[in-house]
């Protein structure tokens, strides 16, 4: 028996991630495709990962994201929001940091 059907997802942003938002000028209506996208498909086969660290490209940039339950409900976390650049890749950066970086990136401590 599924015990949770119809289950809601909220995604937030992180102090990096609306300092990224800001940094590169990503216009609201491109962080409302975003948001829509991750809350309409939060895991997806395109995901790229860094240990639990989710990367996807969206709207012509990568987006660093976590997935957590609160109570009945899914939480997006989005992380860190960057262009793509294939000279460095963002999931080798988050590698380099580590894991407890990535726990700190994450959660916005």
């Amino acid at each position: 028996m599924i015990r949770n059907r119809g289950v809601r997802v909220f995604v937030d942003t992180t102090e990096t991630a609306e300092l990224d938002i800001a940094l590169f000028r990503v216009p609201p209506d491109i962080v409302e495709a975003i948001a829509r996208n991750l809350s309409d498909l939060p895991v997806s086969p395109r995901d790229r990962h860094a240990g639990n660290v989710r990367i996807r490209e969206l709207s012509g940039f990568d987006v660093a994201f976590v997935l957590t339950r609160d109570n009945a409900s899914l939480v997006v976390t989005i992380a860190v929001l960057r262009p793509p650049d294939p000279d460095d890749p963002l999931e080798e950066n988050l590698k380099r940091l580590g894991l407890l970086d990535m726990i700190r990136g994450a959660s916005g401590m």
